[in-house]
């Protein structure tokens, strides 16, 4: 299945916050997984991380030939929404395996088109959506089925505040057309299957 036997080796597309605070130091942590390289369009950021990871650091333009260099097997994802569907096509098409943050894409067509191709390509994508199989999120929702509540009643509610200037979160442009409610259309959508 991968090129490597013995771990998945990762490259990570965008250095932003999620790669740096979660991903990048908790794959160190992985028995099965290792970083392979950094793909950003920061050089600060590429030389700074590419140091303290030792790996090789790659800018955007430099995309397509990494996909070609037999160096990964699988692409984390985790660049604004609207850059997530042309990164996330170029791998499928190379037959790299990707996991991808969430939202899947900026809009219900470029997410269809994701799903189309990866259906086609062969590779795996997995959206990075992980909260409904933490234990205690899966025991809570085993109670409730069980009935141990009563009758439920919930409410959630998430809100987000940054000090930076500038983040895609709540940029329609560059975050898609859910950008304005933030993570909440992530959130409500497993919640809806439940």
């Amino acid at each position: 299945m991968f090129a490597s036997k013995e771990k998945v080796r990762y490259a990570v597309f965008g250095g932003g916050q999620i790669s740096q605070q979660a991903f990048m130091p908790g794959i160190g942590r992985t028995d099965n997984s290792k970083l392979a390289a950094l793909v950003t369009g920061d050089p600060i950021k590429a030389e700074r991380l590419a140091g303290k990871y030792k790996i090789k650091a790659w800018s955007y333009d430099q995309y397509s030939e990494l996909l070609r260099s037999g160096e990964i097997d699988a692409v984390y994802i985790a660049t604004p929404n609207a850059l997530h569907t042309d990164f996330v096509t170029a791998a499928l098409e190379a037959g790299i395996h990707v996991l991808l943050e969430k939202p899947a894409a900026a809009s219900l067509a470029d997410a269809e088109k994701i799903m189309a191709l990866q259906k086609r390509s062969g590779a795996k994508l997995m959206i990075a959506y992980r909260l409904h199989h933490e234990p205690g999120t899966v025991e809570m929702v085993a109670r409730a089925r069980r009935g141990e509540f009563g009758d439920l009643r919930a409410s959630q509610q998430f809100s987000r505040k940054t000090s930076r200037k500038r983040t895609h979160v709540g940029t329609m442009d560059i975050g898609g057309g859910g950008a304005g409610y933030g993570n909440l259309p992530a959130q409500c959508g497993p919640q809806l299957v439940w």
